[in-house]
């Protein structure tokens, strides 16, 4: 059967088909032709998730948006660099790591960082929200991190020869990876 408005296809038992019918799906015949029933799901940039806003607020960090990292991801432990799900990966407090090429605008971050690696320096904890933002800029939902921590920040050279660089050429790049620990999260 295919159920409106997205055409999405169900293989259905023989006795629910009078009760899906009377919801609105429509029964697929031999004679029709599936592919001219079923239409591909494809989100215009408008629609699907394009760049990712970054705010940190804090008392050791100035209040500061940085729309230039490429990269945010969940992750269920420190040392993790891949995406993890469930959310929390077992844990109670989220973690996440954010990825970008080193650039001036995140002097602020780099200064940061710098706190956590200098001995007798306790940075104070701070808030992060990362917005997910389609193409005409809107925001999709937003991530609200409270009470944070950097746990890693670790520069790199990316030299995978199937991915296509930020940079727009064929070759290695360096980038870098900071990861954070925090105590709450609330998803909007």
């Amino acid at each position: 059967m295919v159920r409106p408005p997205l055409n999405n296809t169900a293989c259905v038992k023989t006795n629910h088909v009078y009760y899906m019918t009377q919801r609105g799906w429509n029964t697929a015949t031999t004679n029709q032709n599936l592919s001219n029933v079923i239409k591909p799901i494809i989100p215009t940039d408008d629609e699907r998730a394009m760049s990712i806003s970054v705010t940190f607020q804090g008392a050791d960090i100035p209040t500061q948006t940085i729309n230039t990292f490429s990269n945010f991801a969940p992750i269920s432990q420190d040392s993790s660099t891949t995406p993890s799900y469930p959310l929390l990966g077992g844990r109670t407090t989220p973690l996440f790591y954010l990825e970008s090429l080193p650039s001036k605008d995140k002097m602020a971050l780099y200064h940061l960082v710098s706190m956590y690696v200098n001995p007798g320096v306790k940075p104070e904890l701070f808030d992060v929200q990362v917005a997910v933002l389609n193409g005409n800029k809107s925001t999709l939902h937003t991530w609200n991190f409270g009470k944070c921590q950097i746990t890693n920040y670790e520069p790199y050279l990316d030299e995978a020869a199937l991915n296509y660089k930020f940079h727009l050429k064929w070759q290695a790049e360096i980038k870098d990876r900071t990861t954070f620990h925090c105590s709450g999260l609330n998803l909007d």
